[in-house]
């Protein structure tokens, strides 16, 4: 088992040679099936072309639909994680149009939606292609998740104890992801299923450096790109 840093970001930081992700562009069925049995992470573009969620690609198309949509916010994973072991804690609802102005008064705030249901206005929207329905265990039915932040904001390293596979999407701005690869998990400085290394606190010259040391890939998602994360990663 290994990690996965997600960092929403104004402009991405840069990434280091060699850690790019290999590009998948308008993949066809047979590409589907062949990415999801091969257990590599790719970046794809396309997936959903034509379909009504690519005429959201901008936070102000999507709040223009989706104003008042309810939201449920909490702390980023490793706080939230850490904390509830010593107090409870709260979280706060507001509409999105509610969030805007929240966020727009307090631009560092932590709070965040963190894996809230995705709401039935946004899955009609998208139609998940047959692949991930063929591949895999029977019984393993996709599930349907929605991460909104501010910039800056990020879930740290951690990886998913359900150990399914993922497709990121993302519909509107823009979030680097950091994925480290299997065989490199002792070096993640493992605590429950978070890590020690904080990515998002270092400059270009030590990711480069944490990169290299960790065989870690990267990648900058925009709007309309899809990260296919293997089980595992």
């Amino acid at each position: 088992m290994t990690m996965v840093q997600e960092i929403p970001v104004r402009s991405g930081p840069s990434i280091p040679r060699g850690a790019e992700l290999p590009l998948l562009t308008d993949p066809s069925e047979s590409d589907l099936v062949a990415m999801v049995r091969a257990q590599q992470p790719v970046l794809i573009e396309g997936l959903f072309r034509g379909q009504p969620i690519a005429q959201l690609a901008t936070l102000e198309g999507f709040a223009r639909r989706f104003g008042d949509l309810r939201l449920t916010l909490s702390q980023e994973y490793a706080y939230n994680e850490y904390e509830s072991m010593r107090r409870s804690l709260g979280t706060k609802k507001m509409t999105l149009a509610e969030y805007r102005r929240f966020v727009h008064d307090d631009p560092r705030t932590p709070w965040m939606c963190v894996e809230g249901k995705l709401p039935d206005g946004v899955r009609a929207l998208l139609e998940v292609p047959s692949a991930y329905e063929r591949v895999g265990d029977p019984d393993d039915a996709v599930r349907f998740r929605f991460f909104l932040g501010n910039p800056g904001n990020c879930a740290s390293f951690h990886f998913d104890a359900d150990m399914r596979s993922v497709i990121l999407h993302q519909i509107f701005g823009r979030k680097t992801v950091v994925l480290v690869p299997p065989a490199q998990s002792r070096k993640m400085l493992p605590v429950m299923n978070f890590s020690g290394w904080m990515v998002q606190e270092m400059d270009d010259e030590e990711r480069a450096a944490f990169v290299a040391f960790a065989g870690a890939r990267m990648a900058v998602l925009r709007p309309e790109q899809t990260l296919f994360i293997p089980t595992g990663w």
